[in-house]
């Protein structure tokens, strides 16, 4: 798991994928490994995204854990 949770102290949080997802990704959300975001992403001026980029799978908070690049494919 990536972190605990700030709304309800959980360890299950996992990352937040954004953008379409393929077959791996349908995969990971079934598996709840990841969530998924969405298609369209928020790119600050620094190039971070500016969304955040992780979720508790207890009470479906969404929140920044560390700022990331967002990753072409």
């Amino acid at each position: 798991m990536h972190g605990t949770c700030p709304e309800c102290g959980s360890k299950r949080v996992v990352p937040i994928e954004y953008g379409l997802p393929g077959p791996r990704g349908f995969e990971a959300a079934a598996q709840s490994e990841v969530v998924l975001g969405g298609c369209c992403v928020v790119v600050d001026p620094g190039g971070e995204v500016a969304l955040p980029n992780r979720a508790c799978l207890d009470c479906d908070e969404r929140f920044h854990g560390r700022r990331r690049r967002p990753q072409l494919t």
